[in-house]
């Protein structure tokens, strides 16, 4: 359960990052609360068809992740 717990929060905070940004399109962001969806009804008596975004969008996410870190190590150096 854990590693759903983790991909729940992962997407979580993909969306809450970029939510002020035109970095994911609307139809990018839905994909990934049909995800979270998914994994939030797993395992609960009216469980959803299984779901996982697709490939290119799980690299761009992905991508958009290592950069904010890699912004966060280079802001933490500069202090």
């Amino acid at each position: 359960m854990s590693k759903e717990l983790n991909r729940l929060s992962f997407l979580h905070e993909v969306l809450y990052i970029t939510s002020e940004t035109e970095m994911l399109t609307v139809c990018e962001r839905i994909l990934i609360n049909q995800e979270r969806g998914y994994l939030l009804s797993k395992g609960s008596y009216n469980e959803l068809r299984p779901y996982e975004i697709p490939l290119h969008l799980e690299e761009k996410i992905e991508n958009i992740m290592d950069s904010i870190k890699e912004k966060e190590v280079e802001s933490e150096i500069i202090e």
